[in-house]
């Protein structure tokens, strides 16, 4: 699932409050994630298995994508986000820190975020990564790390 499927065509409806496009996003979300029976039923058992009557889920890129799923599956969970990309600014509200989006769409296109790491399965209730075997991403996903370790 890349995206938030949903937010696009809330927006396009009028939708300006946070409760609004939830309401139109989250069957779409759901529809999307039935289509991985075995991914949904991993993270509904793992949220379900949280005690708390509230869970926070902070995004850290600009769309909000994990944290609807999981909000989508259970209404426990509240988003916060980093930043959000200018079109969800007034609807998110007070559950975004920055409007600065800009800044978090370079962190999110660095080799080290997109490259390096690929998402290769799902086994035993777990999510699987594996490395990039391409010599120059790796090199690449180092140099940008080591940079931002030096700054």
């Amino acid at each position: 699932m890349r995206g938030s499927p949903g937010w696009r065509t809330a927006r396009n409806t009028g939708c300006c409050d946070f409760s609004g496009l939830c309401d139109i996003a989250f069957p779409r979300i759901r529809l999307a994630i039935g289509r991985y029976p075995e991914a949904e039923k991993i993270l509904t058992d793992m949220i379900g298995k949280i005690g708390s009557p509230r869970i926070v889920v902070v995004e850290s890129g600009c769309t909000g994508t994990f944290p609807l799923l999981l909000k989508a599956l259970d209404d426990r969970v509240d988003m916060k986000m980093y930043t959000a990309y200018p079109y969800l600014l007034e609807a998110c509200g007070d559950r975004i820190y920055s409007a600065r989006y800009e800044e978090n769409r370079l962190f999110e296109t660095m080799y080290s975020q997109d490259l390096y790491f690929i998402f290769s399965g799902l086994r035993d209730g777990r999510f699987y990564v594996k490395k990039c075997l391409d010599a120059g991403v790796e090199r690449n996903a180092f140099a940008e790390v080591k940079a931002m370790l030096t700054e």
